[in-house]
């Protein structure tokens, strides 16, 4: 980086190419997405395996008349992931709202209750928090942004620094101190992270006021041509408009150790994807020992004004049927295991998305060339790398008149470097998600007071 140059630094990491390639590609990116923050409980990083986007898709948040647009992107973002232990998400008509929407109407609150001066100040905490919420996590974002840079040019090898690698770190320790900065005065952290936790602790206190507060902020849903939902947005607005900050990425897969060697060869898939649920089709195997995957990477926050999970999570509510011998009353949200099963055993709450993917690997760019015509009904996916989206343009559908299933794949080759393959679309690479606890989960010593 020169005098000037803002643009940010590669992250470079070498993988061991022994076991399992796909988990630890996998385990590289949540490493990264989550770094040192702590504000999430128990993630979990679903991968769609090849879900295209494109910068038009998101019009909808610079102009609110694209409805269909939001509502495509409001029924992928609010679909629940089925909890996979490889990490594999698929769309489900399982959506967030529906569920919200129903413990709204039809939980049981504890008797609890706080006095009228305390719920005003809840309905001030929470306006404060509606008004800023946009503005504090845009600058959340930036401050990790600009401290995974720092992170990036620190985990640089000593003998792959260039000279000018001290004046780089002071820099971007300078951006830090200054992404920082504007989080704590631009971003109110200090008064937005006080209200917001005064207005978690009222609504506890006082759970059945806080749902009708919370049922009458949801209101009505927008209604599109393709049907109606609930207005679901990214943070920043501006990202796909305002030079959001992608940051290089580059993995290199090192051949095993010739003294331990492997019973097999370590690979990576190609692999077909289609349909609502999804099917994985594995067109090969392909060896990974020597490959180098690079690709830009940005990370957004999922924003619902109606949604407010804090009460959702906690023990001050049951169903009319719950029981202390069946505290979910047959009807679990989640059971809150290990491997969760229930109707929203996790909630999206951020997405990395990915663009111009370059996979230097001559086995993958042999497989291409010489299958030149390939279902394009189908998106290809090398790993969790997407290369091909649907012809279509739509989330795994096939198109209806049948066209495109001839067509040649959108990855193109590097002349310079025949063994590259480019795949320079955007992508959905990953939803960062929370698992909820055991919901419902009532305290029952909140219904046996007196």
């Amino acid at each position: 980086m020169r005098e000037g140059d803002t643009s940010p630094t590669k992250r470079a990491v070498t993988i061991a190419c022994n076991g399992d390639v796909d988990s630890a590609i996998r385990a590289y990116i949540q490493q990264f997405a989550l770094g040192e923050r702590k504000d999430l409980n128990r993630p979990y990083f679903a991968f769609p395996y090849g879900l295209a986007a494109n910068e038009s898709d998101f019009a909808f948040l610079a102009d609110p008349s694209q409805v269909d647009l939001a509502y495509e992107f409001a029924s992928i973002a609010n679909s629940v992931p089925e909890f996979n232990p490889a990490g594999r998400w698929s769309f489900t008509d399982n959506q967030i709202d529906g569920h919200y929407a129903s413990w709204l109407d039809f939980s049981v609150s504890a008797p609890i209750a706080i006095d009228p001066k305390e719920r005003h100040r809840l309905r001030e905490a929470r306006a404060y928090c509606a008004d800023h919420f946009g503005t504090y996590w845009t600058h959340f974002s930036d401050y990790y942004n600009a401290l995974d840079e720092l992170e990036a040019c620190e985990s640089i090898p000593i003998d792959h620094r260039t000279p000018d690698h001290e004046r780089m770190l002071r820099g971007n320790e300078r951006r830090v101190q200054h992404a920082l900065l504007a989080w704590e005065v631009n971003g109110r952290r200090s008064e937005y992270e006080r209200h917001h936790t005064l207005s978690e602790d009222l609504a506890r206190r006082d759970p059945a006021f806080a749902k009708r507060e919370l049922r009458q902020a949801m209101g009505a849903p927008t209604i599109s041509g393709r049907g109606s939902f609930f207005w679901t947005s990214l943070i920043p607005s501006d990202a796909f408009a305002n030079h959001s900050p992608w940051s290089p990425h580059e993995i290199t897969f090192q051949p095993p150790d010739i003294s331990q060697p492997a019973d097999a060869p370590a690979t990576l898939s190609l692999l077909s994807t289609r349909g609502r649920p999804v099917e994985h089709t594995v067109l090969g195997d392909l060896p990974v020992a020597g490959t180098r995957i690079a690709f830009e990477m940005t990370r957004l926050v999922i924003d619902r004004s109606w949604f407010m999970s804090l009460l959702l999570s906690s023990r001050n509510w049951k169903w009319a049927n719950s029981t202390q011998d069946d505290p979910t009353g047959g009807d679990p949200l989640s059971d809150g295991q290990p491997q969760p099963t229930g109707k929203l055993v996790m909630i999206p709450r951020e997405i990395l998305f990915i663009r111009n993917k370059r996979i230097e690997n001559p086995a993958l760019s042999r497989r291409l060339a010489a299958q030149p015509t390939i279902d394009r009904t189908a998106s290809l996916s090398f790993g969790p790398f997407g290369l091909q989206p649907p012809a279509c343009g739509e989330c795994h559908k096939p198109p209806e008149d049948g066209t495109g299933t001839e067509s040649p794949p959108m990855v193109t080759f590097d002349l310079r470097a025949p063994s590259t393959v480019v795949a320079t679309h955007m992508e959905y690479l990953a939803f960062v998600c929370e698992l909820l606890p055991r919901t419902p989960d009532p305290n029952w010593k909140l219904w046996h007071r007196g």
